[in-house]
């Protein structure tokens, strides 16, 4: 189903998650851009793709005087969004989705600031952050040890340079299982705890929602198959015949665990109750003040890849529909289907009450983990705000977490849309937001670190953040960008103030 709207001016905004040039979009030559939950890399020179989360949601102010209205179109199937002028040179957009049904809102402002109020008085009010995750954050993925923690931490103080927060990577765990450390690499882990929190610092740990199917050596899977929370197929034909016995009837995947994954299912009342007891368990064992969920589209590996041992989805209506938007078609996509980097469509969740097919549920998943790991924290922490990041989200996940832009690279043009990226999430309702101070992938310069660590220093979310592989980019690396670092956090640590009360609605 689509719908075309002839719009009052060129003046036009929104829609997501995807890399934009420019904050206001273009009508020529005619774009087309999809919007489907989906693993992927953000790259300022690669654009019309489908990235992490899905905002089916636009802005048009209409003339000089700043006269607004907005749309939003509620539907979490596939979707894509063209823009065009027409015959007549009149500024046009086309909305289509291959499912759901047409819930439209439409917000009639009619000043930007209206409508942002008048969003988020549907969708939910943004989630306000604990005072200490505005300070500064340091993270990267290819810590070797607690040792090589600690002294990034030592060098960052020497240098002067305020952090607030100590974030760790999926490095710390024991063969990438959640809610385990390493007890070799990251032995003393929860002695590392209790010394940041001496220094004043918070620690912010990263989850995966992907159980490894173990049941010798991996306790939370043991308890989740017990209570039945993992996806399933949407009939009991589907599931392979090869299929592990101690895996049921469950949907498998290959992420990073060694053995194969499977998958909570949020939607369900008794997965978020294990989540729960397991998130308070794994506290229990490491002092963590927060928690960063990752992978949450759900992100699988080599999906219909051919290779053993690795999800195929069927053919079907659902996994081949005659139109499957251009999120099958972007050149990125190896097999130029809807299950790309994720999981099948013939998958099915389960409220309690009916079976919800991942073909109209997908851009939900990482909403739903958000809003399960959010009420986690709460009752972790009666009484105190939840620190929650996730990289997947959809309208109304503002609510419950905070996001960062993704897997860039480490160009000045990253830098450059990484602005407008954060200008975007504040309409959709996600206003604690940052990218990947430096560069996420790629090797980054001292220039180029020292200009994105001025600029990052103003992101709402702070943090530096890089790939294992890469070089150190942590601002003491170099004396000249610690010294730069140094003056733009400490700028910006004087606005704490200013911009904690800008989240106070």
């Amino acid at each position: 189903m689509q719908f075309t709207v002839r719009l009052a001016s060129e003046y036009l905004y929104g829609f997501g998650e995807n890399v934009h040039r420019e904050l206001v979009h273009s009508f020529s030559p005619r774009a087309t851009y999809p919007m489907f939950a989906r693993d992927r890399g953000v790259s300022a020179s690669e654009d019309k793709v489908n990235h992490y989360g899905t905002f089916p949601y636009y802005v048009n102010i209409e003339d000089d005087d700043g006269n607004s209205h907005s749309v939003l179109f509620l539907n979490s199937n596939a979707m894509e969004y063209s823009t065009f002028l027409l015959e007549d040179g009149t500024p046009a957009l086309t909305i289509r989705s291959i499912g759901g049904v047409i819930d439209l809102h439409i917000f009639t402002g009619p000043t930007p600031e209206d409508l942002n109020k008048q969003y988020s008085a549907l969708v939910g009010k943004p989630t306000f952050p604990p005072y200490w995750s505005l300070g500064f954050q340091l993270c990267r993925w290819g810590y070797t040890s607690t040792d090589e923690v600690r002294a990034v931490r030592q060098r960052t103080a020497d240098a002067g340079i305020p952090q607030d927060v100590q974030t760790f990577d999926i490095d710390y765990m024991e063969d990438f299982k959640d809610f385990s450390y390493d007890h070799v690499k990251f032995n003393d882990l929860p002695q590392l705890a209790d010394e940041l929190h001496a220094d004043n610092l918070k620690m912010v740990l990263i989850l995966d929602p992907s159980i490894g199917v173990n049941i010798t050596d991996n306790p939370p899977y043991v308890t989740g198959r017990a209570e039945d929370v993992f996806l399933k197929w949407m009939t009991p034909d589907l599931v392979p015949t090869d299929q592990p016995p101690e895996a049921d009837d469950f949907l498998l995947g290959n992420v990073w665990p060694n053995e194969r994954s499977a998958f909570p299912d949020f939607m369900k009342a008794a997965t978020r109750s294990w989540w729960l007891d397991e998130i308070t368990y794994f506290h229990r064992l490491i002092n963590f003040d927060g928690l960063w969920i990752d992978m949450n589209e759900p992100a699988n590996f080599d999906t219909d890849g051919g290779q053993p041992d690795h999800l195929m989805c069927p053919k079907n209506h659902l996994e081949d529909p005659p139109y499957p938007t251009l999120a099958a078609y972007t050149p990125d996509n190896a097999v130029q289907r809807l299950c790309d980097k994720t999981l099948c469509m013939s998958t099915a969740a389960n409220d309690g009450s009916k079976q919800l097919l991942r073909y109209d549920i997908h851009s939900l998943y990482g909403h739903s983990e958000a809003e399960a790991t959010f009420n986690a924290l709460g009752s972790l922490f009666p009484g105190k705000r939840p620190y929650l990041l996730t990289r997947s989200s959809y309208v109304g996940t503002g609510r419950y977490s905070f996001h960062w832009l993704g897997d860039n690279v480490a160009t000045w043009d990253d830098m450059a849309i990484s602005v407008v990226g954060v200008i975007e999430f504040n309409m959709f309702g996600i206003p604690m937001v940052g990218a990947d101070i430096c560069g996420f992938g790629g090797a980054t310069t001292q220039e180029l670190c020292s200009r994105w660590h001025q600029l990052g220093a103003f992101y709402p979310f702070s943090r530096n953040h890089n790939a294992i592989g890469q070089p150190d980019q942590d601002p003491a690396v170099w004396p000249e960008v610690a010294a730069v670092a140094r003056d733009a956090f400490l700028t910006r640590y004087k606005f704490l103030p200013y911009l904690y009360n800008l989240f106070h609605y």
